[in-house]
């Protein structure tokens, strides 16, 4: 693996790993403290990560610097359009697992969370910030 490679999985952690404390922090304080429905909080905490994953993977993770609006808005709609499918898989399971199945809130939101870090950099990697090949 070269040193690009581990550089971007290395950035991808750590910005995956704030944006993942910003969206529970945010679900839980609108959850527990102000007691809204659990999919306006979880809603809410999507949005909030959205904006702040955004611009760390563009600019940290994924190195694209260009702030044309032919160049970033692309991005942008590509990576909240991928984001949005990610959004529904999260709500539909959260949902399921909360009120259809009854298991722990916190711990599935926890779980879930996981599956959609992984679905995300995917989607990032292959469809929203790749590279362009010359050929």
């Amino acid at each position: 693996m070269d040193w690009s490679k581990i550089k971007e999985l290395f950035f991808y952690g750590v910005f995956g790993v704030l944006t993942t404390v910003l969206n529970l922090f945010v679900f839980f304080v609108f959850r527990d403290k102000l007691r809204l429905p659990l999919i306006t909080a979880n809603t809410i905490a999507w949005i909030i990560a959205v904006v702040f994953a955004f611009v760390t993977n563009k600019l940290f993770v994924f190195n694209s610097k260009s702030w044309e609006p032919a160049v970033w808005v692309k991005e942008l709609v590509e990576f909240f359009s991928s984001r949005i499918f990610t959004f529904i898989v999260e709500t539909v399971l959260l949902f399921l697992s909360v009120k259809v199945c009854h298991l722990n809130e916190k711990l599935c939101k926890v779980a879930i969370t996981v599956l959609v870090i992984i679905l995300n950099y995917v989607l990032s990697k292959l469809w929203v910030f790749k590279k362009k090949t010359n050929g």
